[in-house]
């Protein structure tokens, strides 16, 4: 079976436990979720900066998709800073020719000419032709200052042996890569114009890497400068691949990585402890981006020691618990401090639970409402792209009504078309084409006419007279066929007759087509006059892009003023330039974001931060926009407002539960601590014997009942006040000195009224007679019992001097008066002040001891029983002589019987053992001795019995 203690002791424990893991485990756990849901929206917006950086870094990328754009800035920032600005020219060339080799071996073939139009050899990467350099100077210069091609023209065989077989006149542009040939290493050429320092012509050869080159030479410079990001290029043609070794990053990891972007393809992707991003640059060349998620650790690190801090305070806190439940320390909390700590507890716990709760909610609640926008957004933007296409019904009527509408009678024809065609360019802000005559002549061109439209018209000519004859029913109408068109076309593999059915069957109408890779809008329109002849054909067509470009301009600002805290911009694809408006500010969120859309060419949603404001982000690839990209910039004002609305209500109900907290623990304080303290007070007056004082009674319960009782009790208190001042003047009031005896006496009660009695009687003859006794029990009735004796004793002495008969007599009486209810031991000793001895007798109590010099000596006599316990009672008197310095102690038996700290009896055997070393100079000072040692060793609480103690000093 098992021990009650152990039992005990294990129950404690789960209780220990259980209060530990409520109000400690609990509370830590909810700050645990608090910081956990905090750093997962740290960690996703680190994360989510971290990919948008990554996609701006990818994004940089695409500027250097075209080799030959990148050598042609090369080439023509080396120009600029060589020629304008340089007082020595040919030292700056020296210096930058020297960077580009090492920069770019075998890439570019310099050739220096100076002012004077000589070739200088040594700043020329091949021996230069000198005589035929003078000659091409010389024309470069003619072009270049005035346009003058004539010399390029005359001298052209000589300057193309130097340039490339495959160069021509025509193609002589400066800062333009041109190809030269196809059998030397020089591959194309490109040069200067002049300038009064002289010109640069440069050859550049065709490397193996030549896909990758802008792309290479980026990656190397980006990982020269970014010590956190590493850039890797991937030329996957088949006679050059880059591994990831070159760029310093790990080959096997490289290719984990290009196979999970081959098999999911995605913006970011996450590999490891690292995060990738990647750009197609072209079909073959690829572009990595790497980045160590080094915040995302710095995050592990911060929950980990949240970890360790959160699990060091539940100790710390359950240790203190734990010893003051076992009881091995006792810290002195207040009832109103309990109270207010529960009651807090009771009221942060629901309000932390809700915190979390409410702030779930809220983060839920800003992800429904962003995706509202985006989707709102999303389904605007698509909208608008494809309403696209009701620009060109209405240009289709603009044309028809300005310009397809008879000519009045008398009205100049041509005169009229022209005016027409004005009005038409002025309001659609198109050109509005070239107007042919019955003579298939350009009667009137608006706008410009390039040398294809010249050949076209031309070739066409025979075509419009056949379609102006069949228009106007003219019989003689020649067959096209037998035209110089016809032969010519069909020589060139040109279907004409499919081409002319095209023309007469699309003919005033509007119809859209591709044309060498370009989307064109052209429609060719009959013009009639009154008398419904046909004086006019009028062309005109126009790249799609443009009609576009004059939706968007017209329709997307309108569209967005619409929709309230949003902006719409139009991104040019292939540019990457932001199209409309062109007073938007470039910002580096923006570029990223719009090459993300570009990229993936789907909806990409994402918010940005930008001077303390949140945006979102919706992008969408336009369908019937060519090369545009679409992006909605929305403020998150009307969510930032409906999250504070939302807040403002959490707030407003968790200040509700503080206010009905508040004033359920102001009812408790009234109810529990108000009465409590009364209580308290009245234990104070109590224990400082203000008797007088009264609890006031608040309530009709439980604490006004006590309160009523307490009261009760105090007035009983003041009765037994009277009860202690008249037993207080039953002993006696001083010590008493006599020439050989020093006396000196205490009586501590442990109630108000007690048992123990002490008395000292001088009798006439000088002697003393001293009486020490105790009733049995304490309290009201034992006080009535001792007085009684103390009356019977002062009665008794005047008559006898025996203390065995004083014991006789006084025995008779409280036997016949309390008839064995009560009993009383009683020791009276007779001293004799002359002869240092004295007479004694014991009635059943405690045998007093004489202490002399460092030695205890019991005074044992012949014991009775104690008064009124048995009718038969012997009682007899005995001497004992004491010597000079001796020191006589009487006590009673609430000294010996009292509780030690350890749990057991002071004893006789602990006081006899410390007895010598309490005596003092005097009776009164041993007495006080004793009384503090014994105050000491005991534990601390109500008293248990009365405690008497005499000291006899013989002098």
């Amino acid at each position: 079976m098992d021990n009650p203690e152990n039992i005990g002791t294990r129950f404690s424990g789960i209780r220990w436990a259980v209060f530990s893991v409520v109000f400690f485990g609990i509370p830590l756990v909810l700050i645990w979720l608090g910081f956990h849901n905090f750093w997962r929206d740290i960690e996703a917006k680190e994360q989510r900066r971290l990919d948008e950086r990554l996609e701006r870094v990818v994004a940089g990328f695409d500027q250097f998709r075209l080799t030959e754009e990148f050598v042609t800035k090369i080439f023509q920032v080396m120009v600029e800073r060589v020629f304008l600005g340089q007082k020595n020219p040919e030292k700056t060339f020296a210096l930058y020719r020297k960077q580009i080799h090492s920069r770019f071996p075998d890439l570019f073939e310099f050739t220096y000419v100076d002012k004077n139009g000589e070739a200088l050899p040594e700043l020329c990467d091949r021996p230069p032709p000198l005589a035929i350099l003078r000659q091409f100077a010389i024309a470069v210069k003619a072009k270049s200052q005035g346009g003058n091609e004539r010399l390029l023209k005359e001298h052209w065989n000589l300057f193309k042996g130097f340039l490339g077989s495959l160069m021509q006149p025509e193609q002589i542009y400066f800062f333009s890569l041109k190809m030269a040939s196809h059998q030397d290493k020089r591959h194309f050429v490109i040069m200067s114009p002049w300038y009064s320092k002289g010109m640069l012509i440069a050859h550049v050869n065709l490397p193996p890497n030549w896909d990758s080159l802008a792309t290479l030479d980026r990656a190397n410079f980006f990982n020269h400068h970014s010590k956190r990001f590493k850039a890797v290029v991937i030329d996957e043609t088949n006679h050059l691949k880059n591994s990831g070794q070159d760029f310093g990053v790990d080959s096997d990891e490289l290719k984990r990585v290009i196979a999970s972007f081959t098999a999911l393809p995605r913006a970011v992707l996450r590999f490891g402890e690292s995060v990738w991003a990647h750009s197609l640059i072209s079909p073959t060349v690829k572009v990595f981006v790497r980045s160590p998620p080094v915040i995302i650790r710095g995050l592990a690190r911060k929950k980990i020691l949240l970890h360790i801090v959160l699990i060091a305070l539940f100790f710390l806190l359950s240790f203190p618990t734990w010893m003051a439940m076992s009881g091995r320390w006792l810290p002195y909390i207040s009832i109103r401090q309990k109270l207010v700590g529960l009651f807090l507890y009771m009221v942060a716990l629901p309000l932390a639970f809700m915190s979390l709760a409410a702030s779930d909610y809220l983060s839920e609640k800003r992800v429904v409402l962003e995706k509202q926008v985006h989707d709102e957004m999303e389904k605007s933007l698509l909208l608008f792209d494809h309403r696209m296409p009701r620009i060109i019904g209405e240009l289709d009527r603009t044309i028809k009504h300005i310009l397809g509408s008879v000519i009045p009678p008398g009205a100049p024809l041509r005169e009229t078309m022209v005016a027409r065609m004005k009005r038409f360019s002025a309001k659609m802000g198109l050109d509005a084409g070239y107007l042919l005559d019955e003579n298939c002549e350009a009667s009137y061109v608006d706008g410009s006419i390039n040398h294809l439209d010249e050949r076209n018209l031309k070739l066409l000519k025979p075509i419009y007279a056949n379609l102006f004859r069949s228009y106007n029913h003219i019989d003689n109408a020649e067959d096209f066929k037998d035209s110089q068109v016809f032969k010519i076309g069909s020589a060139g593999g040109i279907d004409v007759e499919a081409l002319y059915a095209d023309l007469a069957t699309s003919l005033g109408r509007l119809v859209q087509f591709n044309f060498t890779g370009k989307r064109m809008v052209r429609i060719m329109l009959p013009i009639s006059d009154s008398t419904g002849r046909v004086r006019f054909l009028l062309s005109t067509g126009w790249i799609r892009t443009l009609i576009e470009e004059k939706y968007l301009e017209k329709y997307m600002l309108a569209s967005c003023r619409q929709l309230e805290d949003t902006r719409w911009i139009a991104i040019n694809k292939k540019t990457k330039q932001i199209f409309l408006p062109t007073s938007f500010k470039k910002m580096p969120q923006i570029e990223a974001f719009a090459a993300r859309v570009s990229n993936q060419e789907q909806t990409v949603r994402d918010n940005i931060d930008l001077r303390g404001n949140r945006y979102l982000l919706t992008g969408i690839s336009a369908q019937e926009l060519s090369n545009i990209d679409l992006v909605a910039i929305t403020s998150d004002r009307f969510i930032h407002s409906e999250i504070c609305r939302l807040q403002w209500m959490v707030g407003i109900v968790s200040l509700a539960i503080l206010l009905t907290g508040a004033t359920v623990g102001t009812l408790l304080a009234r109810k529990f601590l108000e009465p409590i303290g009364n209580l308290a007070e009245g234990v104070t007056s109590l224990r400082r014997r203000q008797f007088e004082k009264r609890l006031p009674i608040l309530d009709c319960d439980e604490l006004g009942d006590l309160s009523q009782t307490f009261n009760e009790m105090m007035e009983g208190m003041a009765d037994l006040e009277v009860a202690r001042i008249v037993q207080e003047s039953l002993f006696p009031t001083k010590s008493i000195s006599l020439v050989t005896f020093d006396i000196h006496g205490t009586c501590v009660s442990a109630t108000q009224a007690g048992g123990d009695y002490y008395d000292f009687f001088l009798m006439p003859d000088g002697q003393l007679m001293l009486v020490v006794g105790d009733v049995s029990g304490h309290g009201v009735g034992a006080a009535m019992v001792m007085a009684m004796a103390k009356a019977l004793v002062a009665h008794l002495v005047t008559k006898l001097t025996n203390p065995a008969e004083i014991l006789e007599n006084l025995h008779m009486t409280l036997l016949r008066v309390l008839n064995r209810r009560k009993m009383m031991s009683c020791f009276i000793a007779l001293l004799d002040v002359k002869e240092r001895k004295m007479t004694f007798a014991n009635a059943g109590h405690n045998d007093p001891f004489v202490v002399r010099g460092i030695k205890t000596i019991p005074i044992l006599g012949i014991r009775s029983f104690p008064l009124g316990a048995a009718k038969r009672n012997n009682f007899s008197a005995t001497e004992f002589s004491f010597e000079i310095g001796d020191q006589f102690i009487l006590y009673t038996d609430g000294l010996i019987e009292a509780e030690a700290l350890d749990n057991q009896a002071v004893g006789y055997e602990r006081f006899l053992e410390v007895l010598p070393s309490l005596m003092g100079d005097s009776a009164a000072a041993t007495e006080d001795r004793i009384l503090s040692w014994h105050r000491q060793i005991v534990k601390p609480g109500p008293q248990a019995d009365d405690i008497t103690v005499v000291v006899a000093r013989v002098n």
